[in-house]
């Protein structure tokens, strides 16, 4: 269970000082997909940032199964970003002088995770293991990004806009890739997204306005990611 209590968060300082996050109060129970909605500014990736440990809240607790990792140091903080969570953003930040396979491998090496071959074979590229990102497509590329982060055997995956950079068809695939991966692995994932359409896919969907939850909504079926509109 995550449990964000009175978040707050600020950017800047002076007159210029903006208050981002406004007293986020949010609970995400183990095993759940997760998301987030918002338009752009509205704090949805600031919010991912303080539950990922990536960013400090000004104030406010981000809880783990009842430990607050808002007290931790930075040590700390990284160890356990290092153990607990998986991240996937807009961009693939792949390392382009490295195979599907080795960037793959430096995820599963954070774990110790020897088996990483399955993830991959999962996302669909065992037969291009041994090509470079410059080699893929944009999908193709996501998708390794994909199974390096679940390598890692994260607790949690957090998906930044994971399709925004990605065409229909494409964005689809990617969608019913994580969906797929979620049930099967059991990971916990939060995504923030600018596509409502995605909100059928979830068990949980969080509506953010201004820095402030307007809405938290549950889901009793889910639709796959062939099935919602774009």
């Amino acid at each position: 269970m995550i449990a964000a209590k009175e978040i707050c968060k600020y950017y800047g300082s002076g007159a210029n000082r903006q208050e981002v996050l406004k007293s986020v109060e949010l609970n995400v129970s183990d095993g759940k997909f997760v998301v987030i909605l918002g338009a752009s500014g509205s704090g949805k990736s600031t919010l991912l940032n303080v539950l990922s440990g990536l960013e400090r809240a000004d104030s406010g607790s981000v809880l783990y199964d009842g430990t607050d990792i808002s007290r931790f140091s930075d040590s700390e903080l990284t160890r356990f970003r290092k153990a607990q969570v998986g991240f996937i953003f807009q961009q693939y930040y792949l390392l382009p002088h490295l195979s599907v396979e080795k960037n793959v491998r430096m995820g599963a090496d954070l774990a110790g995770n020897k088996n990483y071959a399955e993830v991959i074979e999962a996302v669909g590229l065992a037969e291009k293991c041994k090509k470079y990102p410059s080699e893929l497509s944009g999908g193709e590329q996501q998708r390794v990004a994909i199974a390096r982060a679940l390598a890692k055997k994260p607790k949690v995956l957090f998906c930044d806009e994971p399709t925004g950079a990605l065409d229909e068809a494409t964005g689809r695939q990617i969608l019913d890739c994580i969906s797929k991966l979620q049930r099967s692995s059991g990971v916990t994932v939060i995504m923030v997204t600018h596509n409502q359409n995605i909100a059928d896919m979830a068990d949980t969907v969080v509506r953010l306005n201004s820095g402030t939850v307007l809405e938290v909504q549950h889901n009793n079926e889910q639709k796959s990611a062939y099935e919602i509109g774009w």
